[in-house]
C-alpha cells in the first residue's frame, strides 16, 4: 500500500500505535509533520501531542511486531466522538457519525483504556464496583498482555482504509458499541 491509498497528510492529527516494549498495543495522539519514502518504506515524522518533550519520531507506517507475522498499519484517524446510550439520548446538534456504547461495561467488552496519556487496547475480564474494571491488555506480540484495574474506557474500534471505522465483535459475536448517524441526519 502506498501513500496514494492512505488519507493522511502533513499537519493532520492522528492516532499512532506502538510496538515498543512496555507500550505495545498503546495508541498515542500525534501530528504528522512530514511524510517520506525512505528506501521504499513509507514513514511519517510524528510529534507526540501528549508528550511535548519527546523528539519527533520517524515512524514506519507499516510495521510487524517482533515475533509477529503480519505487517500492520500503525496510523489511523482521530477517534470518533463516543457517548454512552444515556448521553446520546440528550445530544443535540451533533453533525458527524458517532459511536454509542451501552451504559454499563460488561465482562468481555473490547475496550481501549486511558492510562499514561495514551489508550491501551484490551478486554474487560472483571468488574469491581460500579465503574472499576479489570482490563486484560492484548497478548504479546500485539500488546503487553497484563491485567490492570481502570475506569477511563472507550469502546475498542478497528480502522482500515477499505472499511473505515468498525466495532469489533467478541468471540461470541457481541459488540459493546454501535455507529449511529446524527439525529439531524436521520
Amino acid at each position: 500500500m502506498t501513500q496514494v491509498n492512505l488519507p493522511f497528510q502533513v499537519d493532520q492529527i492522528v492516532e499512532v500505535k506502538s510496538f515498543i516494549e512496555e507500550y505495545r498495543g498503546a495508541w498515542f495522539r500525534c501530528k504528522i509533520t512530514d511524510i517520506t519514502n525512505e528506501s521504499g518504506e513509507l514513514r511519517y515524522k510524528l510529534k507526540y501531542l501528549d508528550y511535548p518533550d519527546e523528539a519527533i519520531d520517524n515512524a514506519l507506517v507499516f510495521e510487524t511486531p517482533e515475533g509477529g507475522t503480519e505487517s500492520q498499519l500503525m496510523v489511523r484517524p482521530t477517534y470518533p466522538p463516543h457517548y454512552h446510550e444515556s448521553e446520546y439520548l440528550n445530544l443535540k446538534g451533533e453533525t458527524e457519525p458517532l459511536v454509542v456504547v451501552h451504559d454499563t461495561w460488561k465482562v468481555g467488552d473490547l475496550v481501549d483504556w486511558y492510562r499514561d496519556k495514551c489508550y491501551w487496547s484490551g478486554e474487560i475480564v472483571g468488574i469491581q464496583g460500579k465503574q472499576l474494571c479489570q482490563i486484560e491488555l492484548l497478548p504479546k506480540p500485539e500488546g503487553e498482555g497484563k491485567i490492570y484495574r481502570g475506569k477511563s474506557l472507550r469502546p475498542r474500534l478497528d480502522w482500515s482504509v477499505e472499511d473505515g471505522w468498525k466495532v469489533p465483535s467478541t468471540v461470541d459475536g457481541v459488540k459493546c458499541a454501535k455507529f449511529v448517524k446524527p439525529k439531524n441526519q436521520g
